[in-house]
């Protein structure tokens, strides 16, 4: 992502979870992808892949949640803001090329298990993203992806019973960039989505957390009345220029609110 003026270079992960290119990833890296949108801010937001990274697509939000924004627009000029997951996902969906190409008829992607319990204590799982705190490139060039195996360490929930957040101990991919990056399981689905890390020194003294998909599933349906599975079998370029009509731009004076002031 490479802005202009006063919003500093940052880097996100994300992951295909369809075949049209959807990517899921989380609000707090989609909200760049969002402003980047108004003309009164000089910011482009581009989709790299590959290892190491080149600049391959352009994103357009699909979908992040208004409850998010709600409570963190506030966060946008923080340097190191906080946030415990909730309501911590958005969708975008790849839009062109960024050398002008054709976009190919289907992505490689990861399908979505939005299954409650999905993931239990001590399950093997690999995390996937790109690490960028620690190797000079928060602003996304010359970046590699980065993938461990490990095992869930703790389950947390945000209401009471279900499974909302796991947490893997430290990785390498406890580091800023990693957000929005994936947990998959040894079954090849995406159960989890990377969100929030500790604070601490190195990766080793940090613990790497992720959202479960079954809590964006649960939470997309009560925020917009469709579930994942159905927002996903749906048309992602009318749901996209549907948001961008009716809800985008509320969120995005949210934001544009407190950069100017």
């Amino acid at each position: 992502m490479s802005p202009n003026g006063s919003i500093r270079p940052i880097s996100g992960s994300g992951v295909l979870v369809d075949p049209k290119g959807i990517i899921l990833t989380n609000a707090h890296v989609a909200q760049y992808v969002l402003l980047s949108e108004s003309p009164r801010v000089g910011l482009n937001c581009y989709i790299r892949t590959g290892s190491p990274a080149v600049l391959r697509w352009i994103p357009k939000v699909m979908y992040l949640p208004p409850a998010w924004m709600e409570a963190h627009a506030v966060d946008i000029t923080s340097a190191r803001p906080v946030g415990t997951g909730e309501h911590d996902y958005a969708l975008l969906s790849i839009v062109g090329s960024a050398d002008g190409a054709p976009l190919p008829t289907s992505f490689p992607f990861v399908a979505p298990d939005t299954r409650e319990a999905i993931g239990f204590l001590g399950d093997q799982v690999i995390a996937a993203s790109y690490p960028a705190e620690f190797i000079g490139s928060s602003a996304g060039f010359n970046i590699y992806s980065a993938s461990s195996i490990t095992s869930i360490r703790q389950l947390f929930t945000f209401v009471d019973s279900t499974v909302d957040v796991i947490s893997v101990g430290g990785v390498i991919e406890a580091q800023s960039g990693s957000s929005g990056g994936a947990i998959v399981n040894a079954w090849n689905r995406l159960i989890g989505i990377i969100t929030t890390t500790s604070d601490g020194a190195t990766t080793a003294d940090r613990d790497l957390r992720a959202i479960t998909l079954s809590y964006i599933n649960r939470d997309i349906a009560a925020q917009s009345g469709s579930n994942l599975s159905t927002t996903l079998s749906g048309n992602p370029v009318a749901q996209t220029e549907q948001f961008s009509a009716h809800t985008a731009p509320r969120l995005i004076k949210m934001l544009l609110d407190q950069i100017l002031k």
